[in-house]
């Protein structure tokens, strides 16, 4: 065992290749700090991975000689299966693997094993080099401008692709109705092509049963518990295929939007049901819930509280007033 450790003499910095630019910053700010002591691995860089190698033994190889794995940890990349495979190799062998935290993630996001070891924030740079220098039994070399570093990166981190949903309730009081719609945003900076909604509403808060106008191969509905509570669900996928049920189809189903561009939002306009008013206070405690998906970015939930929905003044919101 001893001897296997011995022959570990590499940092290896494991990453998605959509955040390669931070990867490839990193690895250049270790070579600097210790003037090329020990190679530094990232699967992004041709020279790391040497030519004519077949990439994918290469990697496991240079994984195998790795005496400390920085993990670079984001919302993009907690969950995808190559970086826990590696994290999860380099932990069984023996090395040190380091969670190396940035792009808004916090470390109780985490699930186990990853959860467990002692990470660090991307903005402790001077930590992550000290850590590196105990595990490899080499000095820092070079003085450093930790702090213009640290800035680069950031700035760089600023300009990687992110892909960013969410949907928000548009809602209208026409006493004693709820008209509620909602519209999908696009809060990233990339464009991005949707391709299934899903809304959960509490049943017992709507006016009446949802009732499905469009065939199944376009809009689903269902019901699912959640906290003991049953909740409609309405699920509108963008597929071309669907078409009304009925035979007079007056109309043709609108699909999602194909493309949605960075701060643009887009109206969902099948997924609509009406909810009484007023709620009683337990009622709006309990949120709708949403599922997004789209093509290349991972399932997006959430919740919007009714409470900070449907308890605004009604003068600014409803088309006819109550009844004296």
């Amino acid at each position: 065992m001893k001897r296997m450790e011995e022959s570990r003499s590499i940092v290896f910095i494991s990453h998605i290749g959509e955040e390669r630019a931070v990867a490839l910053r990193l690895q250049g700010l270790i070579k600097s700090v210790f003037a090329d002591a020990f190679p530094v691995f990232v699967s992004s860089d041709p020279g790391s991975l040497g030519g004519g190698e077949e990439w994918y033994h290469y990697i496991l190889q240079s994984l195998g000689s790795a005496k400390v794995v920085l993990v670079l940890l984001s919302p993009e990349s907690i969950d995808r299966a190559w970086i826990n495979f590696e994290a999860g190799f380099a932990k069984g062998q023996g090395s040190r693997v380091i969670p190396v935290a940035f792009r808004g993630l916090s470390f109780d996001m985490l699930d186990y094993p990853l959860k467990g070891l002692q990470g660090y924030y991307l903005v402790a740079l001077k930590e992550i080099l000290n850590e590196i220098s105990i595990c490899m039994g080499i000095p820092l070399a070079a003085q450093i401008d930790l702090m213009a570093a640290g800035q680069e990166i950031n700035n760089i981190q600023l300009d990687l692709p992110v892909k960013k949903l969410a949907l928000d309730l548009e809602e209208t009081l026409d006493y004693p109705v709820w008209h509620c719609f909602f519209h999908l945003k696009n809060e990233g900076n990339r464009d991005v092509e949707p391709l299934e909604v899903t809304v959960l509403v509490p049943t017992a808060i709507l006016v009446h049963s949802w009732n499905q106008n469009l065939s199944g191969e376009f809009l689903r509905t269902g019901e699912e518990l959640i906290n003991y509570i049953h909740h409609t669900q309405i699920t509108y996928t963008n597929d071309s295929r669907g078409g009304l049920i009925n035979d007079r189809r007056m109309f043709s189903p609108e699909p999602l939007v194909a493309c949605l561009a960075p701060g643009m939002t887009s109206r969902v306009s099948p997924l609509h049901f009406d909810i009484r008013y007023p709620l009683e206070e337990h009622e709006l405690e309990n949120p709708l819930r949403y599922r997004i998906i789209a093509r290349n970015v991972k399932k997006v939930e959430g919740t919007i509280t009714l409470k900070d929905k449907l308890m605004a003044p009604p003068s600014t919101r409803s088309r006819r007033i109550p009844p004296e």
